[in-house]
């Protein structure tokens, strides 16, 4: 059984037939990084018997997909991140995904991620980040998502800080079913390099913790 995918003249490869007549093949990395993404190619098989008899039909369709998901907070969150937050509040945002989602997670870290010395850890956390909460899987509540009741104030450190303000690092990553993120890439072996520096879209965001926000505020009447 010799398979074959239309568009891409040099590939052809002979499929692995079974005892029960079942066949399996693999896609070389080489040949997907051929692929254009956002395109569908048609797989084609062409059996040969002994006697020399050929069939030949189309028997999938590949869907590519190498388009990570956008992983955006909300314009609210952004603006208390920069002007200064405290206690227990929501972080809400959104992921835009042209195909299906498949997982979510957040991490938090107190160091400043464009200066972490080791930003790569290939067991899917990246280094020196604390996960938040547990890992979403529903569509819904990625393409609109919530991390609910973030204490940024113990999370932060910052009563421990004289001048009473601290700075919290927070890290939506987005995964889609084709294995595309937002934050990271995946060589062939399986390898994962972070990017953990924020471009025109958000990775991470800085959030300015202050103290001093829901202090009591108490006056002398004359």
């Amino acid at each position: 059984l010799e398979i074959t995918i239309n568009g891409i003249n040099d590939f052809k490869v002979n499929a692995e037939i079974g005892n029960d007549r079942n066949w399996t093949s693999s896609l070389p990395a080489l040949t997907l990084g051929k692929l254009a993404t956002g395109t569908t190619y048609e797989v084609w098989g062409k059996a040969t018997d002994n006697a020399g008899n050929i069939s030949e039909s189309r028997i999938a369709k590949l869907n590519v997909d190498k388009t990570p998901p956008v992983v955006k907070f909300s314009d609210s969150v952004k603006n208390q991140a920069e002007q200064g937050i405290n206690g227990v509040k929501d972080i809400i945002g959104t992921v835009n995904e042209s195909n299906t989602p498949k997982s979510l997670e957040f991490f938090y870290t107190l160091q400043d991620p464009s200066t972490a010395s080791q930003p790569e850890n290939n067991s899917g956390t990246p280094a020196g980040w604390t996960k938040i909460g547990d890992t979403v899987t529903s569509s819904q509540q990625i393409y609109n998502w919530t991390v609910s009741g973030f204490d940024f104030t113990e999370k932060s450190s910052v009563l421990t800080k004289t001048d009473g303000t601290a700075k919290i690092y927070i890290l939506p990553v987005a995964v889609d079913e084709a294995g595309n993120c937002n934050a990271y890439t995946k060589n062939n072996s399986g390898e994962i390099s972070w990017n953990l520096k924020p471009g025109d879209v958000d990775q991470w965001l800085e959030f300015n913790v202050d103290a001093s926000l829901d202090r009591p505020l108490i006056t002398f009447s004359d």
